[in-house]
């Protein structure tokens, strides 16, 4: 007696070109959401740098004119100040970075493209 023929595979259904298959689309997610995360890290850095760097500016001045001794009290105040100011942005930049943009919630467009506008 002959063994019975194997079953035979059923082919699965072709998929839609307009959809990417399940685990591209997680991919593609994956990527968009790396690249958000590391366009957020550049934008808090220099945004950070920046006001830090204001403070700095401003202290430095007067810290400069303190040193040849011309610093009055008001400025004094001020050059004091400006040290605690940029002390506390430090910390609270600090602890900002420790905070995450949430992490399913990637910026949706505000406009569609075909809403969007090109300049001439």
């Amino acid at each position: 007696m002959t063994p019975p023929p194997a079953p035979r595979r059923r082919r699965p259904a072709p998929r839609s070109p307009k959809r990417p298959p399940p685990s591209t689309g997680r991919s593609y997610k994956e990527s968009a959401r790396a690249a958000y995360r590391q366009e957020y890290e550049l934008g808090f850095d220099d945004a950070a740098q920046t006001c830090l760097r204001v403070l700095s500016e401003a202290s430095d001045e007067l810290l400069a004119k303190m040193k040849t001794g011309n610093l009055s009290k008001q400025e004094q105040a001020l050059y004091a100040r400006l040290e605690e100011l940029r002390e506390e942005m430090g910390d609270r930049l600090q602890s900002a970075w420790g905070t995450e943009p949430a992490g399913e919630a990637l910026p949706q467009p505000s406009v569609s493209r075909r809403q969007q506008t090109r300049l001439p």
